[in-house]
């Protein structure tokens, strides 16, 4: 038979690892935005265009900068269907966080595509592409970086 205390202490232990989940996950949404686009890491490398030309293409188009240098376009991403032409994505919405940025492109035949951005801590720019197939049949891309 469990004792009173013994039932408050773990009552109070399941209230606290509920609140401590609960306060996590609001941290997260506190700060998930959707006006911001930058990147940093601390280090010598931050992605921080001030006027993005193309923050709606894949890739880093805009520019970074290496401690006080500017160094333009890091690296494109182009993605191409079967017949060659190109498939040009239309962003669809974005959402930012302070550890990445996702965008979220418009369905092109029958493909959903997702891009999340990151720099790593390594001052490494990189963007991790999903990419979902909602046809029976499947497709082929050609992607150029």
């Amino acid at each position: 038979m469990i004792n009173f205390k013994k039932q408050i202490y773990l009552i109070l232990l399941y209230f606290l690892i509920n609140v401590s989940a609960t306060v996590a996950q609001s941290t997260e949404n506190i700060l998930q935005r959707t006006d911001k686009h930058f990147l940093g890491g601390g280090k010598m490398v931050i992605w921080t265009p001030e006027f993005p030309l193309f923050l709606n293409k894949p890739g880093f188009w805009d520019h970074a900068c290496l401690l006080d240098t500017k160094v333009e376009a890091i690296f494109t991403v182009t993605f191409l269907a079967e017949n060659l032409k190109e498939v040009n994505l239309k962003l669809r919405g974005k959402e930012w966080l302070p550890s990445h940025l996702s965008l979220f492109y418009d369905k092109i035949n029958n493909l959903d595509f997702e891009e999340e951005r990151a720099l790593l801590p390594e001052d490494v720019l990189i963007s991790k592409f999903s990419i979902f197939n909602n046809s029976a049949t499947a497709q082929k891309l050609h992607i150029f970086v």
